[in-house]
């Protein structure tokens, strides 16, 4: 006799994968503050839901082939500009797209590892964000080399990833900034 087991259901890539996605966009600073500062003419955290959806809908795997990056790039710049009157000058642009399509080529493959990791992470706290006043407004002993919390220095730059192949042999070409 054999005995039958009960696997656990495995997850949908697609589901999980999209649901990164939105986890994403929900901790991107620059976003978040735009919303929570009202930084847009008109209801914010509605623009900010359509960005996202947009983007969403351009990446889902239904799509079969997934977009190029710099047309997301592209994209989410001029949407910041016009929803939100800003620019990413900081490269949050870039980095978010290059993560979204890293990790859409890993689902694809059937691996979870990465967007697990992303979910795992816990809430952002943006009070360090919030305005503190100019570095030369601020108190203390910034002439001896102690740098506020405000200006704590970048994170390292993730190195770029391996080039995109799509079906029918293409490379991606990626835009350098």
């Amino acid at each position: 006799m054999s005995a039958l087991t009960a696997a656990a259901p495995q997850p949908d890539a697609g589901v999980v994968y999209l649901q990164t996605v939105r986890f994403i966009f929900s901790r991107w600073t620059l976003l978040r503050l735009a919303v929570d500062q009202g930084w847009g003419d008109r209801d914010c955290a509605a623009d900010a839901n359509e960005v996202v959806e947009h983007v969403v809908s351009l990446v889902a795997p239904q799509c079969h082939k997934p977009p190029y990056e710099e047309d997301l790039e592209d994209y989410l710049h001029i949407a910041l500009e016009e929803k939100f009157n800003t620019n990413a000058e900081d490269g949050s642009v870039e980095e978010i797209v290059k993560r979204i399509i890293e990790l859409r080529n890993e689902c694809a493959r059937g691996d979870l590892a990465g967007c697990a990791a992303i979910l795992a992470q816990a809430p952002s706290d943006l009070s360090a964000c919030l305005d503190r006043g100019e570095p030369e407004d601020l108190e203390g002993d910034d002439a001896a080399g102690v740098v506020p919390a405000a200006q704590a220095p970048p994170a390292p730059r993730v190195p770029p990833p391996a080039p995109v192949v799509d079906d029918d042999g293409f490379e991606t070409v990626v835009r350098r900034r």
